[in-house]
């Protein structure tokens, strides 16, 4: 989709360039052109206006703001790892999706986010999820996808883990990052430029059909990122557990399932201060759970949301 009219286009590739900037990393030429602001834009248009452009700085094919090129070398490693390390994770993250969601069934859509969705996933990364799910199930979901969590990183063990994602006894493979209810994302509570790119990046692999939904009601998507809307991915099938039928029967009572709710919210917030505690004399990890949970306001599951 091409973006009609929006500002010009050198002012439209700095916006781009800084949403990245602020994530921590630099853009190829083909990332430019798919994740523009205001509208995707051919390739030969847009390597013409970087040629042209005095803020930027590149290498290796990576662009960035000036001032920010310690991201390129960075970026050209991940994308390099990438390359030959993704389509092992990725078949990983799609086994963890469908046994989550035969067991889980509350969860309504499922997107992958992070470095694996942007396509700079390394070795030492995890894969981040984002999950829409039915009204008052937010930590029973969230509770479900650690447990399960658990038994991926016990066979990845010997997988290595950047200091700064550090947990206590297993490798943080699964990253569950937001979990929004219908009520935080129809339509979204928070509208800007940064949420919209967010979403942007994510790539829905389950609940595709709920995911549009999402969009579609949240039509200030289309003010900064049009291309948006332009859907076209393959949806993992999944044949609802025996556990997953026990689950819905349990919560279908109004009161089991605050209670389970309230049980779940609980258990989670202690296990996440446990990790917390684990990482007091890691401050880099301490930062990164900072900026993180800046970063997810006020939809954070954790921490201070406002």
């Amino acid at each position: 989709m091409e973006s009609k009219s929006h500002g010009d286009l050198e002012g439209r590739v700095l916006q781009t360039l800084h949403l990245a900037d602020r994530r921590g990393y630099g853009l190829t030429l083909s990332h430019i052109s798919k994740m523009l602001v205001y509208g995707a834009a051919d390739e030969e248009s847009v390597s013409c206006q970087l040629d042209s452009m005095q803020g930027i700085s590149h290498r290796f094919g990576i662009y960035c703001l000036k001032g920010s090129e310690s991201l390129l070398p960075r970026t050209w490693k991940k994308l390099a790892s990438n390359e030959m390390i993704a389509g092992k994770y990725e078949a990983l993250a799609m086994d963890f999706v469908s046994e989550y969601t035969s067991f889980c069934p509350f969860i309504r859509s499922l997107a992958i986010t992070g470095s694996m969705a942007s396509g700079g996933f390394s070795e030492d990364d995890d894969i981040d999820f984002n999950i829409f799910v039915e009204k008052g199930c937010k930590y029973t979901v969230y509770l479900s996808g650690i447990l399960l969590s658990l038994k991926y990183s016990f066979r990845y063990r010997k997988k290595p883990l950047s200091r700064k994602s550090a947990t206590p006894f297993l490798p943080k493979l699964i990253c569950i990052n937001v979990i929004w209810e219908d009520w935080e994302s129809l339509p979204f509570l928070r509208q800007d430029k940064y949420m919209a790119y967010e979403l942007l990046r994510q790539k829905p692999v389950f609940g595709i059909r709920f995911y549009r939904t999402v969009i579609e009601k949240n039509i200030w998507l289309e003010t900064y990122f049009p291309q948006i809307y332009d859907l076209d991915r393959g949806e993992i099938p999944i044949r609802r557990a025996l556990f997953g039928r026990l689950m819905r029967l349990f919560y279908s009572n109004s009161a089991v399932s605050r209670v389970g709710e309230m049980v779940c919210k609980n258990l989670s917030c202690f296990l996440w201060s446990l990790v917390q505690f684990s990482r007091r004399n890691n401050p880099e990890a301490l930062e990164r759970v900072r900026w993180v949970t800046e970063m997810q306001k006020p939809y954070s599951l954790f921490g201070e949301r406002k």
